[in-house]
């Protein structure tokens, strides 16, 4: 497993881990109530915060329940074939992966990005995934998806309380209602597939790729 998957998922095993999870999950359940009866592909840690049967794994047939390591921007799925892309605490460069997440889903698929907020308590704590990882506000992230020919449906956030904070729970519920989308920890951006002006263009932007690496069946 990645270094950086690692961390995370022994982050998340932690008392501010789990906090921060259920946080999450909460949010995204808002966001994305259900991906019945959809391809649904994770990608990172995901999986920890999305609750969700309709999961495939990073495998050709993507029909058992199982995380694998894989180039993130070569991934083994056939053009437009996924419904829908969750990312969280990706080890990969965002632009050629969302190059990458562009070409595999459907038209009009839909994309989840959790991405840590710049200058925020979370993207500077150490102890945490977020601050080890790309940090963007929501202007820039807006523009990365924008050049990758996405439509941003909407920018939310999430994890207001700083960490460790033993009134998590509760700022997280407040805050919304007095910051009026300002500050959190993360931001969640949900995203929609455009098509229309993307494919002559695409062609055009050079596609960088990292060193591939080999599946490995990793049990969840």
């Amino acid at each position: 497993m990645l270094p950086e998957c690692v961390d995370a998922h022994a982050f998340y095993k932690s008392e501010t881990g789990r906090t921060a999870q259920k946080l999450l999950r909460k949010r995204l359940k808002s966001l994305w109530p259900s991906a019945k009866g959809e391809k649904l592909l994770l990608l990172g840690c995901a999986s920890l915060v999305m609750e969700t049967e309709s999961v495939l794994s990073c495998r050709l047939n993507g029909a058992d329940a199982f995380l694998s390591l894989v180039d993130s921007c070569d991934k083994p799925f056939a053009d437009a074939s996924i419904d829908a892309v969750a990312c969280l605490h990706v080890a990969a460069p965002i632009e050629p992966l969302l190059h990458e997440i562009w070409r595999v889903l459907k038209g009009e698929g839909r994309l989840i990005l959790i991405v840590p907020r710049l200058n925020s308590a979370w993207s500077n704590a150490a102890q945490t995934p977020f601050a080890h990882e790309p940090a963007y506000s929501s202007r820039q992230i807006v523009k990365v998806l924008k050049r990758q020919f996405f439509f941003v449906r909407r920018v939310d956030r999430a994890l207001y309380a700083p960490p460790s904070s033993y009134m998590a729970r509760e700022i997280e519920k407040i805050a919304p209602w007095f910051l009026l989308q300002r500050g959190g920890g993360v931001l969640i951006v949900e995203a929609q597939k455009r098509v229309a002006g993307a494919i002559g263009c695409r062609e055009k932007i050079a596609k960088i790729s990292a060193d591939k690496l080999f599946p490995l069946p990793l049990p969840i």
